[in-house]
């Protein structure tokens, strides 16, 4: 039987948004931060491929995709994509940049 003393090591933090994460800046310096859980919510055309084409620019850099919700939006012919990713503000701005090049993307906001 595995005592809790015996668990002790990185897996302790209950929460990985709580967790000081070390990353590299624009420079390529390692620097401590506290990733923030961000909501993105993508408004994207309804065409076969689209969640796939949005997931992979995520999956690319590595982000892990705490919680994704895609339904209809209120536009006929949209789909809107709602996925919360933890990061910094910085690394976020920077993913959500690289989503508005996609084609059928028409709108992205980290709300």
């Amino acid at each position: 039987m595995v005592e809790k003393d015996d668990l002790s090591g990185p897996w302790e933090v209950t929460n990985v948004l709580a967790a000081p994460q070390e990353y590299e800046n624009d420079r390529g310096e390692a620097q401590l931060g506290e990733f923030q859980a961000h909501t993105l919510q993508i408004r994207v055309a309804d065409v076969p491929g689209v969640l796939q084409q949005v997931t992979q620019v995520f999956a690319r850099r590595g982000y892990n995709v705490q919680s994704l919700a895609v339904g209809p939006s209120e536009t006929p012919g949209d789909s809107r994509i709602t996925m919360v990713v933890p990061g910094t503000s910085e690394s976020v701005d920077k993913i959500i940049k690289q989503v508005k090049k996609l084609v059928y993307v028409k709108d992205v906001e980290d709300i």
